[in-house]
């Protein structure tokens, strides 16, 4: 009874989240017209409501999936991504389409309904904007405790909601140009090119201060920084140095701009620009100062492969050990010698004293180069900011925990290694044997090894290494957590989103009765005054977060020590403890105890490998993970579709999470 409770519950605060949403966006979208139920002092006190209450469901919903998956080991639901691509768009067409329908019924003369139409589109989109913009600040945050993760329960990591960023940034960019484009026909329609050039730029009229155009020529600034940052994105994969280094400037200065275009777009923004803030604060103490590595080329492996064994001390251990993540971690990693810009890499191991991570020369040009270096220099100075989660699964809701298929290719095996298990299905793919000795002794049982350009001596490899267990000493789970919590970025969103209502309803109708006369003063008093106090206010509050907790945990160990005093400790911080993470159990398969890998030789078949591996489970649940290569990726996708149709297996669910292992 007591788990189906925690089910319910958990299911109930789902529900209330997803309708809170639908309102909120039903709200912002409805059409602008005069008979809009969604208008005046109303709508406006409620939506400061639902955004604060929606603010509190990343912790509720946090807590509730951990109590749903207390004392199980499995994973399960994935999050769609497709099925979320699809409803941003939706989101981002039918309110304009709607938009322009409404017009139809305006009672206005039929010369005017030119203006009309452009006015109702040029609305929504402005309005859509905000909330793209919302949800871009939101999905682009990689701390230890981010809203996204928090509130799926593990599903949504930096490596998921990538893509998600990178979608709802470009429609962003759209409903922004979309916005900008028609309201400056809409002043040429209404006014002829004079007005049209007077309410864009500040130009004096009639000797006076032109406020609207002030304001729309910051709007006009924020849409060029979007335009640069949407084309600084394309050659990503090519620049990505170039790209490192001025994306995160121009997607601030975009921000900015359009704060001083219009306030009211901060009450969106605020959760977002916290949880990115709260991110970025924690890697000063913990990954903000150069640490030694030892780099290894391992022989015999395709690229080569580098084995990097950093040394962890201080903030940067307690930073790593409070991690607890079932389906792994990763960091952002920055070699000294090599380049400053900073590149993702799994964690395939981790200990008190140590981080282990793999990456493969043939990742890219700064991969080649760590290849080349490591072969010359095995000491090294690195960078770390991290260890952030990964996401990719959570929590089964069912009472037995589900079964996991892992399918990954070359080096993408490595963040799984810390949590794989002996009841998970592994197929690896591989170009050698080196690559798979490489990391054999870490494989579980009922591993299935792919080489595809195996030499005649790979016939011999069979039963190597089957060592039955995970691998690595440590693994990412432990008591405690480093860094602001999660109750401190929701406190700093919702004093962000309070105070803008109380500078637009108190302070702003006083500055109204004698505004400064001049166009620098009208924007340091009216316009970047209430922005920079707001930010400075939530950014306090996020700063003040990570001592509190720090001190809290002090309070904690104290009365832990004299009712437990056989820990062990780790510098000033709580008892961390290592062992295997939450996501450590899982169905276990048929066959025979012990059984060592299968290796073979060629390329996989991943629709037969999916319907033989579902056929043979016991659990109601089947998850099949793959990352790896993206053609690898869509397949083990195209074969999770066609099994899933197979009438032998409708009593099964079989879900699939891909990581795209470009990002």
């Amino acid at each position: 009874m007591a788990a189906f409770a925690r089910v319910s519950a958990l299911r109930a605060l789902e529900v209330a989240t997803v309708l809170g949403v639908a309102y909120l966006c039903l709200g912002e979208l409805w059409p602008h017209t005069r008979s809009s139920p969604f208008r005046g002092q109303m709508w406006r006190r409620q939506q400061v409501f639902l955004l604060c209450s929606l603010s509190l469901a990343p912790l509720l919903l946090g807590r509730t999936h951990r109590l749903c998956n207390a004392g199980k080991g499995g994973a399960s639901t994935c999050v769609g991504e497709r099925t979320a691509l699809w409803v941003l768009a939706l989101v981002n067409t039918v309110p304009l389409l709607g938009a322009a329908l409404a017009t139809l019924w305006s009672d206005e003369e039929s010369a005017a309904y030119a203006a009309i139409l452009l006015d109702a589109i040029g609305f929504a989109a402005a309005r859509l904007a905000r909330l793209d913009l919302a949800a871009s600040l939101m999905l682009s945050a990689r701390g230890r405790s981010t809203w996204a993760y928090e509130a799926t329960g593990g599903s949504v990591g930096f490596a998921e909601a990538v893509n998600l960023h990178r979608a709802a940034g470009w429609w962003c960019v759209v409903q922004s140009g979309l916005h900008g484009s028609l309201y400056i026909i809409f002043y040429a329609v209404r006014g002829g090119p004079r007005m049209a050039w007077e309410a864009t730029f500040p130009v004096p009229t009639e000797g006076k201060l032109n406020r609207l155009g002030l304001v729309n020529f910051y709007g006009l600034l924020a849409l060029v920084a979007m335009a640069l940052l949407a084309l600084t994105s394309l050659p990503r994969a090519r620049f990505y140095r170039g790209f490192q280094s001025v994306h995160a400037g121009l997607g601030l200065a975009a921000v900015a701009a359009a704060l001083l275009h219009d306030l009211p777009i901060l009450i969106f923004a605020a959760p977002g620009l916290v949880d990115w803030f709260a991110g970025r604060y924690d890697d000063l103490p913990a990954g903000g100062r150069r640490l030694p590595a030892r780099a290894r080329v391992i022989p015999g492996t395709s690229g080569p492969w580098v084995e990097l064994k950093i040394e962890l001390a201080g903030p940067a251990a307690a930073a790593a050990l409070s991690l607890s993540s079932p389906a792994g971690a990763w960091v952002g990693l920055s070699v000294e010698e090599i380049s400053a810009e900073v590149h993702p890499i799994s964690v395939a191991a981790l200990t008190s004293t140590s981080m282990t991570l793999v990456v493969s020369g043939n990742g890219g040009d700064w991969c080649d180069r760590l290849a080349s270096f490591a072969s010359k220099r095995p000491r090294l100075w690195v960078l770390v900011k991290g260890p952030y989660p990964s996401g990719g699964w959570r929590g089964s809701r069912s009472r037995d925990p589900p079964a996991i298929m892992l399918i990954a290719g070359g080096t993408g095996i490595t963040g799984w290694l810390p949590s794989a298990t002996a009841g998970a299905r592994v197929v690896w793919t591989v170009q050698q044997e080196g690559d798979y000795l490489a990391l054999a002794d870490r494989l579980p049982r009922s591993s299935t090894v792919f080489l595809t350009r195996a030499s005649d001596k790979a016939a011999g490899l069979e039963g190597v290494g089957a060592r039955g267990e995970a691998a690595g000493s440590g693994s990412l789970g432990a008591v405690g957590h480093f860094g602001t919590p999660l109750v401190a970025t929701i406190a700093a969103a919702v004093v962000g989103i309070v105070a803008e209502v109380m500078w637009r309803e108190h302070v702003r109708p006083a500055l109204r009765k004698d505004p400064p006369k001049t166009m620098w003063g009208y924007t340091a008093v009216a316009r970047a005054l209430p922005v920079l106090l707001i930010l400075a206010l939530m950014a306090a509050v996020v700063a003040a977060g990570a001592p509190t907790a720090r001190a809290g945990r002090r309070l904690l160990c104290r009365w832990r020590r004299h009712s437990r005093p056989a820990t062990e400790e780790l510098g000033e911080d709580c008892p961390l403890r290592l062992s295997r993470s939450a996501g450590s159990e899982s169905h276990r398969w048929s066959g025979e105890e012990g059984m060592a890998h299968d290796i073979r030789i060629g390329r996989p078949d991943l629709p037969a490998l999916v319907q033989e591996t579902a056929m043979s489970v016991q659990a109601p649940v089947l998850v099949v993970a793959a990352c790896g290569p993206p053609g690898l990726v869509e397949s083990a996708r195209q074969a999770v579709h066609a099994t899933r149709k197979s009438p032998e297996l409708r009593h099964l669910r079989i879900e699939f999470c891909g990581t795209d292992s470009r990002w």
